[in-house]
């Protein structure tokens, strides 16, 4: 055997034995770990008590360890070692209770969370205060929140570790309730300077005091800030507003292509304040998800004729946030639901690489949105075509063939209809009897129409055609193809535009 396996095999050895007092390496290197903490929490609230009464409003929320406090570490040893550090405040807790989870190997870390994350202080509601809008009703879990932290910490500060210097210590972090906070810390937390760091928090803490007593506020806009909900979704297929943000070759080899986005512009639909993100992220100032549902298929159907690839969302797409209302900013998301349209809110996502729309175009899109939104005839025709479009994008050509074909049903009635009101046919006596859908089928309307000159022949073969197919589909489950979809599909985009446009040229006039 090798020397150098030989010294391998011995290190391992040391691993697995006690020491002189019976108490593993792993156990020791715990203890070492906690006794920090408790020393660091100790230390923290002597420097604490030396602040005035307003200063010690002023603790930020990464450096509170009031009591009572909690601290948690989810700690990684290997291949490299990190770790999460979790301050709670849970008054149902005893202050100062240190939990070390770990250390763990690779391989271990991801199994040992997810057991961790069934026991009752993570399988419980974070507080309704939290800025998660959908907090308020209790259906949130710390274990749901945490699994997005973790995810960030893996991605963020392990993985891209590997190819990067980084010293021990701190590497950001993020809040995890209404005012409890995870640190990442690079290495182990017991191996930097316990009292530098609460000089830090202490110095953090006056200058903003400082900043509130002389008028300037500092503070960081989701505190200071009044805030509101509301809900929103992304325009699918992905799209950026402006220009697509070009990435290093450092960024491409390690996979880095979210770009954290900003607001594009705020805008108003029908008294309500929308906003929408450079990456095509858009919210509106209502927590009603059917209304949002109508505005935003409206939206994104008004997109869809100005031959912009889009989309329609379904309700479970839509997620909450929270809204900064003196900047008019998005400062929380929280999507529920997974399709390609939510994922799109994944860091790790290239929705930074949708296609490149200028803001003026979307502008415009928004302002006919909102004027069609008050006929809705119109918004309804617009919400099936944008459903059959969708259809026709996921290949389900028949789904989509029939979806369309309400299109076609209400064109060829409304046709009818204003034929009638040339006639001059009193209601009261034939109208209303001829326009009930019992006496006229698609087939009469079609060969009506063609006699009295409103369609030609051409149109009217095109469409007796489709009828055909749509009657073989739907009686004897021929399937639609795809050439047959799309024939129909141009159709009623054609029907759909025609009709919006004369709408607004009369709003215009």
């Amino acid at each position: 055997m090798a020397i150098s396996d030989l010294f391998v095999k011995f290190v391992e050895i040391i691993k697995q034995n006690l020491n002189k007092e019976g108490v593993s390496v792993d156990e020791c290197n715990k203890e070492e770990l906690k006794e920090w903490i408790l020393q660091f929490i100790k230390n923290f609230r002597k420097e604490y008590e030396k602040l005035d009464a307003d200063e010690k409003l002023r603790i930020p929320n990464d450096g509170d360890y009031r009591e009572p406090c909690q601290i948690e570490v989810f700690w990684l040893n290997e291949p490299i070692e990190g770790q999460i550090l979790v301050i709670r405040h849970d008054d149902d807790r005893k202050d100062m209770e240190i939990i070390i989870n770990g250390p763990y190997k690779d391989w271990e870390f991801l199994d040992a969370i997810e057991k961790i994350m069934a026991e009752s202080r993570w399988a419980k509601p974070i507080p309704k205060d939290s800025r998660y809008s959908s907090a308020k009703n209790g259906s949130v879990l710390y274990s749901e929140i945490f699994a997005n932290i973790f995810y960030n910490f893996t991605v963020i500060v392990i993985r891209n570790s590997l190819f990067c210097k980084r010293g021990v210590g701190c590497n950001g972090g993020v809040i995890l309730g209404s005012n409890e906070w995870c640190q990442f810390i690079m290495g182990n937390i017991r191996y930097t300077d316990k009292h530098e760091t609460i000089n830090a928090i202490m110095t953090k803490t006056k200058s903003r005091n400082l900043a509130i007593r002389e008028g300037i506020q500092k503070e960081s806009a989701s505190q200071s800030e009044r805030t509101s909900a509301g809900c929103g979704t992304f325009f699918y297929p992905a799209i950026c507003i402006g220009k697509i943000p070009q990435k290093t070759f450092r960024q491409r080899a390690l996979g880095s292509y979210y770009t954290f986005p900003s607001k594009a512009f705020d805008f108003k639909f029908k008294g309500k304040t929308g906003i929408l993100d450079t990456n095509g992220f858009i919210g509106l100032e209502t927590t009603d998800k059917k209304e949002a549902l109508n505005i935003l298929n409206t939206i994104f159907g008004i997109a869809l004729l100005s031959d912009k690839r889009c989309t329609v969302v379904r309700e479970v797409e839509i997620g909450d946030i929270g809204i900064l209302l003196d900047s008019l900013t998005i400062s929380t998301i929280n999507m529920r639901g997974s399709s390609p349209r939510t994922e799109l809110m994944s860091i790790t996502s290239r929705h930074s690489e949708g296609v490149e729309t200028s803001p003026d175009e979307l502008k415009e899109i928004i302002k006919r949105a909102e004027k069609v939104y008050q006929n809705k005839k119109i918004v309804q025709e617009l919400i099936v075509l944008l459903e059959g479009y969708s259809h026709h994008t996921s290949y389900e050509f028949s789904q989509s063939f029939v979806t369309n074909w309400l299109i076609i049903e209400r064109y060829l009635f409304n046709e009818c209809e204003k034929l009638l009101d040339q006639k001059q046919i009193p209601r009261d006596k034939l109208k209303d009897k001829f326009m009930r859908s019992i006496f006229w089928s698609a087939d009469q309307m079609l060969k009506t129409l063609n006699l009295c000159d409103k369609i030609d022949k051409e149109y009217h073969d095109l469409l007796m055609d489709l009828k055909n197919k749509r009657n073989k589909w739907v009686h004897y489950g021929e399937a639609i193809d795809e050439a047959t979809s799309k024939k129909l599909l141009d159709v009623v985009f054609n029907i759909v535009k025609t009709d919006v446009s004369n709408y607004l040229n009369e709003q215009n006039n």
